[in-house]
């Protein structure tokens, strides 16, 4: 049986308030789709029992960052899996708790290997679909002026700057969960999903792939068998393969179509031939009277 995917996605935050509203949503301080709020109590911080916006703003003062004006003022890594690590449709494997602690207590230190200090907290959020953990990460380094001054910087793109950078990234990730969970294709042509889209992908997969079919109006009879496959393509953030496997139905559907009109034009065709061996003795003039 195949591995679940193991899931990551970074943010970059270009503002104080591209924080504040991160936090917002962390903390279920404004309207948040698609959560059970019975669940939100079972909510967690990691690492630091404190918010964001407390470290970022103590960061930038006690290291004095002056901040340009295009800079990236910090990150959001957004980790999950694919919902068949816990689950089988809608119900819970029996594992799924001891499973989920060893997923969420290797998650959090492979991110205090990867980051040091420079993230110091997180938020795991049970009171949505699927599991998943967030982690704020300030990008700072240090920097040797023409002066000789050493002077504390941002520098997102020391993390997230560049493919090989992001690659490398998604594959130390999947490196640290590969008992359990595997990495997604590498080299896949489809496009990065945003965070937006993530949410979508991790809380509505199920409902994404059955509208989409809807949509389509296909009546295809192994939807079910189809359908799981387009979830794991989804979660694995491929696009381009779902709609592949969408065309697929298509042509599918277009294939039993076109069965259907040649079993009709086969039934038309012999029931001209009865009518014709029945007027068999009718003369020519006659049947031309009738356009036969």
């Amino acid at each position: 049986m195949s591995k679940p995917f193991a899931i990551l996605r970074v943010k970059k935050l270009k503002s104080r308030h591209d924080i504040l509203m991160m936090q917002k949503h962390w903390l279920r301080s404004q309207p948040t789709e698609n959560v059970n709020a019975k669940l939100t109590r079972f909510n967690k911080m990691l690492l630091k029992n404190t918010t964001p916006l407390e470290i970022y703003d103590d960061t930038i003062n006690s290291k004095n960052i002056k901040i340009r004006k295009n800079a990236v003022h910090a990150l959001e890594l957004v980790l999950a899996f694919s919902p068949e690590f816990i689950k089988v449709g809608n119900s819970y494997l029996p594992d799924a708790k001891e499973k989920l602690h060893w997923w969420k207590e290797n998650t959090t230190k492979w991110v205090q290997q990867q980051f040091g200090d420079k993230c110091q907290v997180g938020m795991m959020h049970l009171d949505e679909q699927s599991p998943h953990c967030h982690f704020f990460i300030i990008p700072t380094e240090q920097r040797k002026r023409k002066s000789g001054n050493v002077v504390w910087t941002l520098n997102a793109r020391g993390i997230t700057g560049g493919k090989a950078k992001l690659v490398a990234l998604q594959d130390s990730y999947a490196e640290a969960m590969q008992k359990y969970l595997k990495r997604g294709i590498k080299g896949s042509k489809a496009k990065h999903t945003t965070l937006k889209n993530f949410y979508s992908i991790v809380n509505h997969t199920n409902n994404i792939v059955i509208d989409e079919l809807k949509n389509e109006k296909l009546k295809y009879k192994n939807i079910p068998e189809w359908s799981d496959r387009a979830i794991k393509l989804i979660n694995e953030s491929n696009e381009n393969e779902v709609l592949a496997e969408i065309t697929k139905v298509k042509n599918r559907n277009l294939m039993i179509e076109n069965k259907k009109l040649t079993l009709e034009n086969k039934k038309l065709s012999e029931l001209l031939h009865r009518f014709q061996q029945k007027f068999k003795g009718v003369t020519k003039s006659v049947i031309n009277k009738f356009n036969l």
